[in-house]
């Protein structure tokens, strides 16, 4: 007879879940490095301007182009702290994230310790049955030879 875990089910639920955690796990992961890329991006944009408005400075600037590139500093900074915050947000979320999946995790390791258990026992069982036929058939034998 072959080996029959009756938990089976349950096992594949919890390797469902596990994979089902770990891919939300990469996404918010994936979000996290996207958002300090832009992060970045927005820092080299903001040098970049400084530069421009050095350079211009030295060449002589009007009021409004001033203003205008205090304004852009302003808006690059503040477009800066909004996404530390969404940074900051989904570093939480990723950390609640990591506990799930590690949960999951957990839970598929003990159904597959105890389908791995089960397995072992049911081999054993299968050995000392063999092992319990071969002895009878052996025995059989003999009988058979001395009774010639």
């Amino acid at each position: 007879m072959a080996f029959h875990f009756t938990l089976e089910a349950v096992l594949r639920l919890w390797k469902s879940r596990e994979r089902f955690e770990r891919l939300r796990l990469e996404a918010l992961t994936a979000k996290i490095w996207r958002l300090r890329r832009e992060i970045e991006g927005v820092e080299r944009a903001s040098k970049e301007d400084r530069r421009s408005v050095a350079t211009l400075l030295s060449e002589g600037m009007t009021a409004s182009q001033l203003q205008f590139a205090s304004l852009c500093a302003d808006g690059h900074r503040q477009f800066r702290i909004l996404l530390e915050k969404q940074v900051s947000d989904l570093m939480k979320e990723h950390g609640a994230q990591s506990r799930i999946f590690e949960h999951a995790r957990r839970q598929r390791e003990i159904f597959e310790s105890v389908r791995d258990r089960k397995l072992e026992v049911y081999r054993a069982a299968e050995a000392r049955e063999s092992q319990e036929q071969m002895d009878e058939l052996f025995l059989a034998r003999r009988m058979s030879t001395q009774s010639e």
